[in-house]
C-alpha cells in the first residue's frame, strides 16, 4: 500500500532503512536483534506473521543485491553407513538411440569396405562414415 506524503514510513521501509544500518544483519541466520529493534522502535505494536514476512522479503532482496549467497549444509558422515557400491547409470533414451546409431553406421562402413574391394573408389565414403561414427562413440562417452 502506497504510504502519502504526511505518514509514517512502511514496515518495509523501516526494515529496509534498519539493513542499510547494519549490513552484517543480512548475513546472520537469526532475526533476534532485528525483532528487538522493531519492539523498541514500535512500543504499540507486536512482531506478528505479517511482520515477520515484510522482514523476510526485504532480507531476501537486500542479500540478492549485494550478492550474498546461502550457505549449504554440509552432510554429517555416519560410520554406520556402508560403503555403497559405485553402480552404472541408467542409461536414458538418448544413449539407446546412439548405441542403434552406432551398429547402423558400422553395417553401412561394412558395407562400404566390402564394396571398396571391388575398386569402387569409395575411400572418401569410408572416411566419411568412420568420422560419423567416431562422433557417435564420443557422443556417448559424454
Amino acid at each position: 500500500m502506497a504510504k502519502t506524503k504526511g505518514s509514517t514510513e512502511s514496515v518495509s521501509g523501516f526494515f529496509r532503512r534498519l539493513f542499510e544500518a547494519n549490513p552484517e544483519w543480512l548475513q546472520s541466520g537469526h532475526n533476534d536483534e532485528i525483532r528487538a529493534q522493531w519492539l523498541k522502535n514500535h512500543p504499540g505494536r507486536e512482531w506478528d506473521k505479517k511482520t515477520q514476512q515484510s522482514m523476510s522479503n526485504v532480507k531476501s532482496i537486500l542479500r540478492k543485491r549485494a550478492g550474498i549467497g546461502r550457505r549449504r549444509r554440509r552432510r554429517r558422515a555416519t560410520a554406520e553407513k556402508a560403503p555403497v557400491a559405485v553402480m552404472a547409470r541408467p542409461r536414458g533414451m538418448a544413449a539407446v538411440a546412439l548405441e542403434r546409431l552406432e551398429g547402423m553406421i558400422d553395417q553401412c562402413l561394412s558395407m562400404a569396405r566390402h564394396q571398396n574391394g571391388e575398386g569402387n573408389g569409395l575411400e572418401s565414403v569410408i572416411k566419411h562414415l568412420r568420422a560419423a561414427r567416431n562422433g557417435v562413440v564420443w557422443q556417448l562417452g559424454q
